[in-house]
């Protein structure tokens, strides 16, 4: 019996250690950080210049004190953001809401599970989804809403999913959507209709270049390449050209204890992706390990990890505004064993440091699941799953900013005000 236990704790802690995706890819960094790429795998201009320096063998354990490769961050508690109420069309119905995003035209597209609900009976042990019996969900599960007054501009998806989860809309207006229970990953034109592309097999999990298991978002580049988040089983990053082509991944399972910090490129769910592309920068939601990890988009190396005790140990998604420097949006999620406030954070990637929190009138999310933000930081939107329920919030302008900026701007205006001689009458 000994040697039976003994046996399979080194086959447990081999699977934590050395899954295939973590592996595979480990050996692909060690021949590129020596200087050979015979592969092509990591040859970009963005390649970090001595990754022996960056990633000690012993990074993993340590007390994360290690100079540069974590940000400890802190907040300053205050908070701009506001809600706004009536928002979205209260008559339009909705599901379980699992993703959000904008399109080119500032509408907010979302994604959502309409009568359907992930439970314990929805997948097998294996990760076969367990009620296809069902058929497809019958709403529309694709709703569009005009930003400003927060009615219906389109709707689609009807007897398309059977159990949505990521969705993004790229700089043409594609949407591409994950389905979990499909373990595939669609793009759609704008509208719907039929797939502009389709990876995965539809119900078959698995961990190559041809499947997936359970996806969970989409990132796309401005250049058509995209990225996408394997996701509940696999925890990996998958990177593939504008058409579909497998072009690299990174990632293995993290071995979970409390109160231990995973080392780069350990992932428990990587749920979200935020691409910050004027940073060269992909940021991927670790959820479970409560914490954001940051890749570069062109190579997948390892840039930077952000989390705090205020965010807590679960993050579920986080989203990306270039405004001030460079802001990522952050949602955190409910903890296992209670307490903590469930909400929104801004952490500037100027001073990494978590400059505000926010939710509804201060009072906490309940179970949020995406976030996404405009390009200049003013507007946010969170959906959650319970209840079913989006929230917009603006960035307050307070009066004596206003004040500040017109004293700056009164000057050079009164420079330019045409001079006009006094009257002889």
């Amino acid at each position: 019996m000994t040697h039976y236990l003994g046996l399979v704790l080194a086959i447990t802690l081999s699977s934590v250690h050395l899954s295939s995706t973590g592996y595979q890819h480990d050996l692909k960094r060690f021949v590129w950080s020596s200087g050979k790429d015979p592969d092509g795998i990591f040859n970009s201009d963005a390649k970090a210049a001595s990754l022996a320096n960056l990633e000690p063998p012993d990074f993993g354990n340590k007390a994360w004190t290690y100079e540069g490769k974590e940000k400890l961050l802190k907040s300053s508690k205050n908070t701009g953001f506001s809600v706004v109420e009536s928002w979205p069309d209260a008559s339009k119905k909705l599901g379980q809401l699992s993703a959000v995003s904008f399109d080119v035209d500032g509408n907010i597209v979302v994604f959502h599970r309409g009568d359907r609900i992930w439970d314990g009976n929805t997948f097998l042990t294996n990760n076969v989804y367990n009620q296809r019996i069902l058929g497809p969900i019958s709403q529309p599960t694709v709703v569009v809403f005009n930003g400003s007054s927060g009615l219906v501009v389109e709707e689609w998806g009807n007897n398309t999913f059977y159990l949505p989860h990521g969705l993004t809309v790229d700089m043409n207006n594609s949407v591409w959507v994950t389905d979990v229970a499909l373990h595939q990953v669609l793009k759609f034109p704008q509208g719907g209709g039929t797939p502009l592309l389709t990876l995965g097999v539809a119900f078959v999990p698995g961990n190559d270049d041809d499947h997936f298991c359970k996806p969970t978002a989409v990132a796309v580049m401005s250049a058509g390449d995209f990225f996408v988040s394997d996701g509940y089983c696999n925890t990996r990053i998958i990177k593939f050209n504008r058409d579909g082509k497998f072009l690299m991944q990174w990632g293995r399972n993290s071995f979970q204890a409390y109160g231990v910090r995973m080392p780069p490129y350990e992932f428990s769910v990587p749920h979200a992706l935020a691409l910050a592309e004027d940073k060269e920068m992909l940021c991927v939601a670790d959820r479970e390990n409560g914490r954001i990890q940051c890749f570069n988009c062109h190579n997948g190396s390892f840039i930077v990890q952000l989390h705090s005790h205020e965010m807590g140990s679960r993050i579920f998604s986080v989203a990306y505004s270039p405004a001030q420097g460079g802001l990522l949006i952050v949602v955190n999620g409910p903890e296992f064993l209670g307490g903590g406030l469930v909400s929104g954070f801004v952490i500037s990637l100027r001073s990494n440091q978590v400059m505000e929190a926010f939710s509804p009138n201060g009072q906490g999310f309940s179970n949020p699941h995406d976030v996404a933000v405009n390009k200049d930081g003013s507007q946010v939107y969170v959906v959650e799953l319970d209840p079913y329920k989006v929230w917009k919030f603006v960035k307050e302008v307070h009066a004596a900013s206003i004040i500040r900026e017109m004293n700056k701007l009164l000057p050079d205006y009164m420079m330019q005000q045409p001079r006009t001689q006094p009257s002889s009458t």
